[in-house]
């Protein structure tokens, strides 16, 4: 059988209740579903308005899968985030001198080594969320919750502490984890390389759960997802626990799986280096999910004003679609955002929505990149300079 890739977000671990499945495939048909079934030929076997469908999975863009209500006995303490950005909560337990054990709700004693580990975010603690990738350094970091950080080597993680040799302080420091938001490991070995076949998708945001591997079997009968991952451990995730699959297989590519050829951030008082940029599947203030008037999108690119970034497209794709609007956390209670999106196509402007406010329905884009080389997508200021500027190219994709 021929097994695919994929990367997987999963949320909460959820109860089990029938609902509805969505399938987006590459045309952007949507199918609507109470059941869904892998067959031994990569393609999902489903039934919509009463007509059969059996769809290869290269012509699938996404799975949503029913959102049910939190299984008990599960409180995360930490999240670890792997090398190449999978990110998995979990209880920490006495690890190693190389390595971290983890009890996640796919395996109890999941032994995660230091060389791929990029960083462990502890969510429960006070402190400004980290919006963007943990910063590349030669030596681990810790980051304090009042604020302080520490450099040198991660020795020994536990649930009560992280045993550091600190370079600043030339000892060994038992810091709390209550104390510690976060702590980031110096890269030793490279990120596992995707595979040039299939690459099957389950993904979500920054905070939520997200795995990387092979999809081995889809299990409607014990309602589990088995999966072969990046780093070689194999995984039976709960079908409850899915948000959703997203299929990478080169007919439909997220912005916020590609890396911006440039990119570009200024400040309205003039600063090239402000303090929000732009982030990938969640918001640009906070990291938390992208939210337009209530409604959760699970992929696409947060942006503050001012942002220009850049993508090289050498024209392999035909469309690209998203929902633009202003993130639900542009408002305080005394200012809201206002921005403009701008899409150019090789320099020349193609896209102009105008000013869009806080509140404004989001809109959904459609639009023909035939030929493009590149794109430039601007989110420029609004009425009121920059502030609370936090704009979302929600679902943003690339077609051919």
């Amino acid at each position: 059988m021929k097994y695919s890739w994929a990367i997987i977000i999963v949320l909460l671990l959820n109860a089990v209740a029938k609902a509805e499945y969505k399938i987006y495939d590459v045309t952007d048909r949507q199918y609507s579903t109470d059941a869904v079934r892998l067959s031994g030929d990569n393609k999902l076997a489903f039934t919509a308005d009463q007509k059969a469908f059996s769809l290869p999975l290269d012509e699938i863009a996404e799975i949503s899968f029913p959102e049910t209500n939190p299984l008990p006995e599960f409180t995360p303490n930490a999240k670890i985030v792997l090398t190449n950005g999978d990110i998995l909560p979990g209880e920490l337990a006495d690890g190693s001198s190389s390595s971290i054990l983890l009890k996640t709700q796919f395996k109890d004693g999941y032994e995660i080594k230091f060389e791929n580990i990029a960083g462990i975010i502890f969510p429960s603690n006070p402190a400004v969320p980290l919006n963007k990738d943990f910063p590349k350094s030669s030596e681990d970091t810790v980051y304090l919750t009042n604020g302080d950080t520490d450099i040198g080597v991660v020795k020994s993680v536990s649930a009560e502490a992280i045993m550091f040799k600190s370079s600043l302080f030339k000892k060994e420091i038992p810091y709390k984890t209550s104390d510690i938001y976060a702590a980031s490991f110096f890269q030793i070995a490279r990120p596992p390389a995707e595979p040039d076949e299939l690459i099957s998708i389950i993904t979500g945001s920054y905070t939520e759960y997200k795995i990387t591997g092979k999809i081995i079997s889809l299990d409607n009968e014990k309602q589990t997802l088995t999966v072969s991952t990046f780093y070689k451990e194999t995984l039976a995730i709960p079908l409850a626990s899915v948000s959703s699959i997203y299929f990478k297989n080169g007919k439909c590519v997220y912005l916020s799986d590609i890396t911006p050829a440039s990119e570009k951030t200024k400040s309205y008082f003039g600063s090239d280096a402000p303090f929000y940029t732009w982030a990938r599947d969640k918001n640009a203030l906070n990291a938390g999910p992208l939210l337009i008037n209530g409604v959760k999108y699970r992929k696409g690119i947060s942006a503050h004003s001012k942002t220009e970034l850049t993508y090289k497209l050498d024209g392999k794709f035909s469309r690209f679609q998203c929902t633009i609007g202003l993130d639900d956390v542009s408002k305080n209670q005394t200012f809201s955002g206002s921005v403009a999106f701008i899409i150019l196509a090789d320099g020349k402007e193609l896209f102009n929505s105008g000013i869009m406010n806080y509140g404004d329905q989001a809109r959904e884009i459609h639009i023909n990149v035939s030929n493009s080389n590149e794109l430039t997508f601007i989110v420029d200021w609004g009425n009121d300079g920059d502030i609370l500027d936090f704009a979302d190219w929600a679902g943003a994709r690339l077609l051919k």
